[in-house]
């Protein structure tokens, strides 16, 4: 599940597909059901300033056991700090959008430029169609 972990966080959707049709094969043998049962990590949520003080005193006591295993205790990220949109595509996927857009704008820069350019052809046209004279 780590390997898992750090393969989402790496962003590499093509390895993350054989790890889970691997993981998907072994959940049918007895010893990797019993493995995977083992909790190896956990998600704790404090409702009050004191449970996160003691918590973070266990941390310091290499006495403090959980399973057997010592514990390492580590705060969590907000859940907001974490961009969750679009982590589904790859890399290749993104790029041929970003040259979609890149392509588009500059359509559009091009667009206006002629627009702008013309009127000014125009205005230069209409400012001669009348000659400058003084009246008295």
């Amino acid at each position: 599940m780590t390997k898992r972990g750090k393969l989402i966080g790496g962003e590499k959707w093509e390895d993350l597909k054989k790890l889970n049709k691997e993981i998907s094969e072994k959940l049918h043998e007895d010893k990797f059901m019993n493995d995977m049962q083992t909790p190896v990590s956990l998600f704790v949520t404090f409702e009050t300033e004191e449970g996160h003080s003691r918590a973070t005193v266990y941390n310091d006591y290499p006495q403090a056991k959980l399973l057997g295993q010592e514990l390492d205790l580590q705060e969590a990220s907000e859940p907001t700090d974490i961009i969750w949109e679009n982590r589904q595509y790859s890399e290749f996927t993104r790029t041929v959008k970003k040259v979609i857009v890149l392509v588009f704008i500059g359509i559009l820069l091009t667009g206006s430029g002629f627009a702008i350019y013309s009127m000014r052809v125009r205005s230069d046209q209409l400012k001669g169609k009348y000659p400058p004279t003084t009246c008295d």
